[in-house]
């Protein structure tokens, strides 16, 4: 025997029918559309319910639904899913106001009241304004004042029978968009036209596929509970939602619902609010229903008592509707009213990270029950999002995205140079830029020139407010413990230059001290100390009396991680095990395991396992690089090399997984001057080309170079999470501190060399603060490259 949910199936999938009839005869119009098929496909089975003979015929075939009561049966499963939703406020509402000179007929309301809910009134349509304002108020009332002013005057005295049905939605965003990241942005009317929008901005958990037959990127971002989703329709070409359109029309059931995968997408989607009311008169009739609007042939003799040559007819049938996108989430509103026969009320909502960037015309809809039985509620075309005409500027963001990317390409060719040296490998590749970067605010001419391009950065202003916005981010992380800070010490026979000292304080929050560089004891110790401090006691002794005696001033930057994994291994579950060094040799190392959320994917380029493995918070995450070959390190690098960004992060899947990772805690110490010299900065170290004035006051034929860059940096990664440290310092000009950390279940198993990085902002804009390789997790401290400090250079002054 059938039962509600076979009657609900079928219901739903003439729904999905119906709707995009509907919505084919719509979209001949230009600008924004929007309606709920849900609201108005139900009303017309409501009045269903009272039709008989052809009429019954007509309507069953055009709405494509079972006979009356199993579909009276299917809607009262509906409507009682969607109103028994935790988490979204979605209210539908059925009344029935009548004529007072008519009677329903009792198996026609009892059918109403039983399976729809529907209240019923009987009213003195002669008494006209006060009908209309009883009717308005109901409507208003349902849906939360959005729906105003639905019938008028001359619709009352031309009715005898109103079916009105009302919904509202109201639902936040599964995960809100933030209010001070949305942005003046250009939205493409077409390939010629172009308004400036509220486009906001985020990171999203959704479900995303590209369709080719559509030529469209389609999207479902989920609201709070996901059980309602915004379905978004991007076409590729910004001339192409005709054609989407068409498509779309084509479809007779919505199947792409069932194609969409799991991913985290950077989501960038203007706030728009409209309003629409329409007449459905002729959509309705053209779609097949004429039949109800005929005096004559309409047959809806089921649904009020009449007199012997009498009939009653459908004369009008309305939609009003409202819908309200912002950053926490939607509000819609819908009224449809049927004169004589039907008036519907309907509301709805819309409800590594792949870019979906909606800045030209798209389809929307919201639906329910999206990957069960999909209920389209709202449906409509976003074309003309509110316009706004304030000047667009460039803001901090523009100038974060270009320094994250310079950072990204120098980190690579700086891990390309490291990754000769044997052994393990750890710096901190944005310690090491930021402290350039600092630097190159006192820059000019050449030197200006060339460390713009080695470090891929703006001009030095837009760098400088750049790196603020950068490093407020990331001081700013709730769950972790991230702390970075400048400090320059000056001999005391030196001044910075008031414009320099103006904009290292304000933009790098630097402090600045004179010290008197001769007491070097007092000196080493006193700057020893502070680094000490900033890095949690980690990072030791950085500069030493030599380092002190050639240089007149250091710039510093200290940067200190300490997380929480998101998801701890357990200790009890640490073994030791085999960790492969190479083909032939084999260590014992402590290896952790446990069953980790992460995002994964098997590069075909680096013939290697990727997986990010987050810190509590999900802000920044390990990222480890595994190749399938015990012995492929060598050729990952050197693929990883050939990289000039880090895109890899983008294509990432959710996935649970098996992890197997080694305990392993090592320090490094890098002199990195031909390092330096290598990816280009030759002339910062030469005292007679370098062009660093901007820093100090100079006396005439003096000069300021480059003498010494060097890190130092330390890790510790166990069952609990991850510790890391460093700091540079650059002899005469740079010093830095940098420091960094680093649904089947898939076996994840790191025992033999990797590369790792510690990465914040892995979804939106990656910062690489930590990069090294694990090749000996066995060897507790590993000095990298030794560093003489008797050996640096001297005069810095000429």
């Amino acid at each position: 025997m059938a039962s509600s949910q076979d009657f609900t199936n079928e219901i739903l999938q003439g729904n999905a029918a119906f709707t995009n009839k509907i919505y084919k005869i719509l979209s001949r119009t230009p600008g924004n559309v929007f309606f709920s098929p849900f609201s108005l496909h139900i009303v017309i089975a409501m009045a269903y319910q009272g039709a008989r003979n052809e009429t019954l015929k007509t309507i069953q075939k055009v709405l494509q639904i079972p006979d009356p009561l199993n579909t009276a049966i299917g809607y009262q499963e509906i409507t009682r899913n969607l109103t028994s939703l935790k988490n979204a406020l979605l209210h539908t509402a059925f009344k029935i106001y009548i004529r007072k000179e008519f009677r329903l007929l009792s198996s026609f309301e009892n059918t109403v009241k039983k399976y729809f809910d529907s209240e019923v009134k009987s009213l003195d349509f002669d008494q006209t304004s006060a009908a209309v304002k009883e009717i308005n108020e109901w409507v208003s009332e349902k849906t939360h004042g959005k729906i105003e002013d639905i019938v008028d005057d001359d619709l009352i005295a031309s009715t005898s029978l109103l079916l009105l049905n009302a919904i509202y939605f109201k639902g936040k965003w599964a995960v809100p968009f933030c209010e001070n990241k949305t942005k003046i942005k250009c939205f493409y009317l077409n390939d010629h036209d172009v308004v400036k929008v509220q486009m906001m901005e985020g990171r999203k958990d959704g479900f995303y596929k590209y369709n080719k037959r559509l030529k469209s990127q389609i999207l479902a971002l989920p609201y709070e509970g996901e059980q309602i989703y915004m379905m978004i329709f991007l076409p590729e070409d910004k001339n192409g939602i005709g054609e989407l359109e068409a498509l779309l029309s084509e479809t007779n059931d919505i199947q792409t619902f069932n194609e969409l995968n799991f991913l985290v997408v950077d989501v960038s989607l203007p706030k728009f609010k409209f309003e629409t009311t329409m007449e459905m008169d002729d959509l309705i009739k053209e779609i097949g229903l004429e039949v109800i609007y005929d005096p004559v042939k309409a047959d809806l003799k089921g649904m009020i008592e009449l007199e012997e040559g009498e009939n009653l007819c459908v004369t009008k049938i309305l939609q009003k509707a409202y819908i309200d996108v912002n950053e926490q989430g939607s509000e819609a509103a819908a009224a449809t009213v049927l004169g004589t026969i039907v008036q519907v009320s309907s509301k709805g909502r819309t409800i590594k990270p792949l870019k979906f960037v909606v800045d030209h015309p798209a389809v929307f809809m919201i639906v329910a029950g999206l990957f069960e039985k999909p209920n389209v509620l709202f449906y409509g075309r976003l074309s003309h999002p509110e316009e706004l005409l304030t000047a667009l500027m460039a803001s901090s963001q523009d100038f974060t995205k270009e320094i994250l990317e310079g950072n990204a390409a120098f980190a690579n060719k700086i891990y390309q140079i490291l990754s000769r040296t044997p052994g393990n490998v750890f710096f901190s590749p944005f310690s090491l830029h930021i402290v350039i970067a600092m630097a190159y605010q006192g820059s000019g001419n050449v030197t200006l020139e060339t460390i713009q391009k080695v470090l891929q950065i703006p001009d030095p202003l837009s760098t400088a407010i750049g790196y603020q916005e950068i490093t407020r981010n990331l001081t700013r992380l709730k769950k972790v413990v991230l702390h970075t800070a400048f400090k320059i010490y000056l001999r005391k026979e030196f001044r910075l230059l008031s414009s320099f000292e103006n904009t290292v304080k304000e933009y790098f929050d630097s402090e600045v001290e004179s010290l008197d560089f001769d007491q070097r004891s007092a000196t080493v110790k006193h700057i020893n100390q502070w680094v000490s401090e900033k890095t949690h006691g980690k990072i030791e002794d950085i500069v030493d009396d030599d380092l002190i005696a050639s240089t007149s001033l250091l710039l510093l930057n200290a940067i200190y991680f300490k997380g929480s994994w998101d998801i701890p291994f357990s200790e009890r579950k640490t073994k030791v095990r085999n960790f492969y060094l190479n083909d032939h040799d084999v260590v014992k190392v402590q290896m952790m395991e446990g069953r980790k959320d992460g995002f994964y994917k098997y590069n075909k380029q680096l013939k290697s396992q990727i997986l990010a493995l987050p810190y509590e918070g999900e802000e920044i995450y390990m990222m480890i690089f595994l190749p399938e070959d015990k012995n492929g390190i060598g050729e990952l690098e050197t693929l990883l090399s050939e990289t000039n960004d880090i895109e890899i992060f983008n294509p990432l899947n959710f996935l649970v997984v098996d992890v197997s990772l080694p305990k392993f805690k090592f320090e490094t110490t890098m002199e990195m001057d031909d390092l330096i010299k290598e990816i280009g900065l030759e002339v910062i170290y030469d005292p007679v080309k370098a062009d660093l004035k901007g820093m100090i006051e100079l006396e005439e034929g003096k000069n300021l170079c480059v003498t010494k860059i060097l890190q130092k940096a330390c890790i510790d990664v166990n069952e609990k999470g991850s510790e890391a440290a460093a700091a540079s310092v650059v002899g005469t000009i740079v010093q830095v501190s940098s420091k960094g950390r680093t649904i089947k279940p898939l076996k994840f198993v790191v025992d033999h060399p990797a590369v790792f990085m510690i990465v914040a902002g892995l979804f939106e804009k990656p910062n690489v603060l930590f990069y090294g390789r694990l090749s000996h997790p066995e060897e507790v401290t590993n000095s990298g490259i030794l560093s003489d400090f008797a050996n640096f250079m001297r005069n810095p002054l000429i």
